[in-house]
Order: C-alpha cells, then structure tokens, then sequence
C-alpha cells in the first residue's frame, strides 16, 4: 500500500536495499567502486524518509560484527572510498542541519510518544506498552497499523504463515551463520524503534524498514523447510497432490453424472444407465487414488503383484 500511494516511506527500503546490496558485494568482492557506490546510496538514504537516521546506525553495527568475524581485512581500503560517497551526498543535509536544527528534528521529537513528564515509572510503562504493540503488529489478529492510508485498519503486516517461515528461518539463520542472523536482528531493531518510540503505534510508514529484514528471513525459511524437511518427509506433498487429483476427477464425473441424467438410460451389456456407470467409475477412480496415495506413503508400487 505504501508503495501504491507513492510517499516517502516507499522509497526508504528501496533506496536501503540497493545500499546495503553494493556494501554487501562490495565486502565480498573488494570492489572499490562498490564501495564508492555503497556509500552514495547511503547518503541518497538520508533523504527518504526520517526513519533512516536511525537505521543509518546499522552500518557501524554491520563494520563490529564482521570484524569480530575475521573479515575486517576485506574492509580496507575500500572503506575508505563508501565513506568519501556517503560524505559527498550527505555533506549538503548535515550543513542544513547546522543551522536549521529544528526543521530536520522538530518533526521526531512532535510524535515522540515517550517522555520523562511522568517520571521514569511511567515512561518504562509506555515503553512496555509501545514494543508490545510494535510486536503484535506482524501477526497479530487486529494489531496492525489502524492508519487507513497506511493499512486496511487492523490487518496484521504478514500472513501467518509468511510470520511462520520468517521465524523459522531466522531460527535456521542463528544456526548456520549466527554474525548474519546477529546483523538482521540489529537491523530489524533499528527498524522497528521509530513506530515504537513515537506515537500512533504500529506505525507501518515509520516500520517500513523491517521490510528489508523479515521478507528475506520468510523467503530463506520457505526455502530451507522445501529442501530439507519435505525432502525427508515427502508425505505432505504426496497426500496433497493426491487429494488435489482426486478432488478434481471427482468433480468431474460429478458433473458428467448430472448432465446426463436427464437423458435417456444408454444400454449396455449389463443393461446399466449411464449415471449408475459413471458412478461406479467414480467409486474405481477414487479407490486407484487411494492406492497410489498409500504406495507414495509406504513407498511401495500398489501396481506390483505378490508373487
């Protein structure tokens, strides 16, 4: 929806996204104009939306963990060129910034929802509050952003099943390679603490860089359990293409049974009317159905004849 209303939260996770693809090829490859590159769109970010001075932080995060990684040596010198790209965009916002403070930061601190007037008990509370709310947005029946140009009121951001499988592949991530699990935490944190601390919360706009942290999480989830689980337990997707198969010869000779019931009864060697022949079809079709279906389970051929 966002996307759809073209607004400026739209394009923070698309700008993000092509950042954090040319920081991340730029490391793995020791490119220096990949780094050049990331370091622009960086600072291309910095005019998208408010959100992105705080998701900025991510890339001191990302620079800690992969050093503690072993993979501080890929950094130089190519570092050094993101940073000269991201000053030579960024440098014009900062000098605004300087002398006209409250235009870059009076709109944050207006829907700042958490403040110290009721005393350090009562913010704690509100904070509590906030991030249960932030949380319970993802697949919460109800608990999603009310904003009618944000959300249909109420909808949760993600289908159940798609909160399942970016779980569950976040689970498999923290296993496999724990600095990158580490990283899209941190990421989805820095996301998630401007609805969070302002008002109005779930706010999907001011959300909208967790986009970048829980889709891929869901689609690397749907991946693995497909290869690995179902690869070892085929039975699901037997049994599902088996009743699919079934359901739809069913309703077939259902309905070749009702069309012609009307008709006259066509005579047979047996001296059977269609209806009751197609309806014997049916019942033989179902009952080869069922026999495939077990010899997929059991792993055995239904055709094969004890000898």
């Amino acid at each position: 929806m966002l996307g759809r209303l073209a607004t400026r939260p739209a394009l923070l996770p698309c700008v993000l996204s092509f950042a954090l693809w040319a920081g991340i090829s730029a490391w793995q490859r020791r490119d220096a104009w990949r780094w050049f590159a990331a370091g622009v769109l960086f600072g291309v970010a910095l005019y998208t939306y408010t959100p992105i001075r705080v998701i900025i932080f991510i890339v001191p995060v990302w620079i800690v963990v992969v050093s503690n990684h072993g993979g501080a040596r890929r950094m130089w010198p190519g570092a050094v060129y993101g940073v000269v790209g991201f000053l030579a965009v960024a440098f014009p916002l900062f000098l605004y910034g300087t002398t006209h403070g409250e235009v870059l930061f009076g709109r944050a601190a207006g829907v700042l929802a958490i403040n110290m007037d009721g005393g350090p008990l009562a913010a704690g509370r509100m904070l509590v509050l906030q991030a249960w709310k932030v949380a319970a947005m993802f697949a919460g029946p109800g608990m999603g952003d009310t904003n009618l140009r944000h959300n249909v009121p109420g909808r949760p951001a993600l289908d159940w099943w798609i909160a399942a499988a970016a779980g569950f592949g976040l689970v498999v991530l923290s296993r496999k390679r724990r600095h990158v699990a580490v990283i899209m935490l941190c990421l989805l944190g820095l996301s998630l603490i401007p609805t969070m601390l302002s008002e109005e919360a779930p706010h999907f706009a001011r959300a909208s860089g967790a986009i970048l942290v829980v889709f891929p999480l869901a689609a690397f989830g749907s991946v693995v359990f497909q290869r690995e689980w179902l690869r070892k337990h085929p039975w699901p997707k037997h049994l599902a293409i088996a009743g699919v198969l079934g359901l739809g010869r069913s309703q077939h000779f259902q309905r070749c049974g009702c069309r012609h019931t009307w008709r006259k009864p066509i005579p047979d060697s047996h001296s059977m009317s269609s209806a009751p022949a197609l309806r014997l079809m049916q019942i033989d079709f179902c009952m080869q159905v069922g026999k495939v279906s077990v010899g997929l389970l059991t792993g055995r051929n239904p055709h094969r004849t004890a000898s």
